[in-house]
């Protein structure tokens, strides 16, 4: 009896893995961009989030990294001085991109999944002033997000921290970020797909889904020319 139970369950676990296997495509996506960048207000709202109900069960993980072509420095704690630890950034388009970058860190870091972050950011981009608390604060308060863990993130040292790791993950490309918002398939830069993203985001998802049941929309989509990828 206890074989038969044993092996029930063996057979059980095989058929869920096997099932997981046949509707996972393994696609993974990750956004390189920064709050005040107009490339990357424009990708997100025109290219990312129009479609993305209709391309996200087709995506196992999409991951944004708000920091773009920043640089920081950080100051561990001295006790004999009685200096706290403390971070410097430098933004490409100044002291208020680094506050929105923080702002959407910290945001980020309740970890609600692509299906609320994607609109998250989204909102958060498309609104008069990224980096502007209020407008982070309205965003996250329609998703659902904890607004006092998101105040107390954004306005201490927890907010930088936060920003740091997203620097040191832009610095990890391989090759260097030249473009900002700068997007990557699979934890691996191609310049091809970088540039055909930034055209047609939605052609190159669809040229990299494995599942042969795909979205009705990739019908209609084709990889655009390598020499008209500008938008």
């Amino acid at each position: 009896m206890y074989q038969n139970s044993y092996l029930r369950n063996v057979l059980i676990v095989a058929a869920i893995l096997v099932c997981f296997s046949a509707n996972s495509n393994g696609l993974k996506i990750t956004v390189y961009y920064e709050a005040l960048c107009p490339d990357s207000v424009r990708f997100i709202g025109r290219q990312l989030y129009p479609k993305w109900d209709q391309i996200k069960d087709y995506v196992d993980e999409l991951e944004f990294v708000p920091f773009g072509k920043a640089i920081y420095v950080h100051h561990d704690a001295d006790i004999v001085k009685q200096a706290p630890e403390r971070y410097a950034f430098d933004c490409q388009h100044g002291r208020r991109e680094c506050q929105g970058n923080k702002y959407q860190a910290c945001a980020l870091s309740q970890k609600k999944g692509k299906d609320v972050e994607v609109p998250l950011v989204y909102c958060i981009m498309k609104s008069r002033d990224p980096s502007s608390f209020d407008n982070v604060e309205e965003c996250a308060r329609r998703f659902g997000l904890d607004i006092p863990k998101l105040k107390s993130c954004s306005d201490t040292i927890e907010g930088d921290r936060l920003s740091a790791i997203h620097g040191d993950r832009t610095f990890q490309l391989d090759p260097n970020i030249s473009f900002v918002p700068t997007i990557v398939f699979d934890d691996q830069f191609k310049q091809v797909d970088q540039s055909q993203a930034l055209r047609d985001f939605v052609a190159v998802v669809c040229s990299k889904i494995k599942n042969k049941s795909k979205p009705s929309l990739c019908n209609d989509n084709k990889l655009p020319a390598l020499d008209d990828y500008f938008y």
